[in-house]
Parts: structure tokens; C-alpha cells; sequence
């Protein structure tokens, strides 16, 4: 490596240039990769000073900032004008038992729901169910044998390796559970 003020000739890949070394001795060279390892001091408005990286820098352009705008013109500041923030959905955590009526057919069929044995099912829907749909479920085990609930999206269920065909996945209205 040798720095810009020892080389005579066009600064660009593939170019002839002279390079002096240290010793005085002048040597032809052909330019392969140039690097940039310029520092630059950077004085912000505070009156803080930083030594920088050129790659550390990203200049201010008129479409990100407004020169006139200052942290006291942001809505950090006001409270009164803070919005709500953004919140991504989160995945259901997995559960050790699951009560069978949130994995029974829509038809109630007793067969289906002890095929589940506690397993969680996969979720395809068939036309004739679609996402959204209020339905209720039969629930032999409580003392209300009906349970309404809705039919819900796959993805906020379960993970795609957790899918099985023919079977709806629902959440109960009464206890929001799936």
C-alpha cells in the first residue's frame, strides 16, 4: 500500500503510474484496487469534534434535513404530539395443552376432535369456511356446549411445518384463545 502523494500519474484502476518509495527509488507500477483511507473532522453544531472515516460520513442533503428545523421544532419534545407507535404483531407462543375445542371441527364432529389428541392441527380452509366467518363450536366437556369463534388466518397460528389439510384453526370469543 502506498499513499496518494507518492504516486505520479491518473488516480483509476488499471492505470501506469511512477511510485517514489521512502528511499528515493522511482518505480512503475500498474493501479489494481484503489482504497480510500481519508479522515475528516467533523465539527456538529453542539461544538463537538469527531475524527471519522470517510465511509463513517453521509452528508446532509435538503431532502432529509430542513437547516432551519432544530430538535426543539421535533415532536420528541412535545408530548402532546407524539403518535402511537408502531407495534408488530406478535407469534403466538406456543402452549403445552391446548383444550380440544379450539382444534374441533366446525361441525362439531366427535370424530375429529379425537383425532387431534392434544396436537396442534394445520390450518387449510375449505370455500365453504372462510377467514373471518363466525361459527360455533360443540363442546361436550363444559357445561355451555356451545362456544363462538372465528375463523382466523394460518400464519397467526401456527408456523407452515405445523399445517395439516382439513382442519380450521378458530378463536373463541369467550376466552379469545385458539
Amino acid at each position: 500500500m502506498v499513499g496518494g502523494d507518492c504516486i505520479q500519474g491518473t488516480l483509476k484502476v488499471g492505470a501506469h503510474v511512477d511510485v517514489t518509495q521512502p528511499d528515493g527509488q522511482v518505480l512503475t507500477a500498474n493501479i489494481v484496487k484503489l482504497t480510500d483511507q481519508s479522515t475528516y473532522t467533523v465539527v456538529f453544531d453542539d461544538g463537538d469534534e469527531r475524527t471519522l472515516k470517510r465511509s463513517s460520513l453521509c452528508l446532509k442533503g435538503g431532502r432529509h434535513f430542513d437547516k432551519s428545523e432544530s430538535l426543539d421544532n421535533l415532536p420528541l419534545t412535545d408530548p402532546e404530539h407524539f403518535g402511537a407507535p408502531a407495534i408488530l404483531p406478535k407469534k403466538p407462543r406456543r402452549r403445552a395443552a391446548r383444550p380440544n375445542y379450539a382444534q374441533a371441527a366446525v361441525n362439531g364432529d366427535d370424530e375429529e376432535e379425537e383425532e387431534g389428541d392434544g396436537e396442534r392441527k394445520g390450518c387449510t380452509y375449505p370455500p365453504e369456511f372462510p377467514v373471518g366467518k363466525t361459527v360455533f363450536l360443540e363442546n361436550d366437556r363444559r357445561r355451555a356446549g356451545w362456544i363462538p369463534a372465528v375463523i382466523v388466518p394460518a400464519h397467526y397460528v401456527l408456523e407452515e411445518s405445523d399445517r395439516k389439510p382439513n382442519t380450521i384453526c378458530l378463536r373463541s370469543f369467550k376466552d379469545g384463545r385458539l
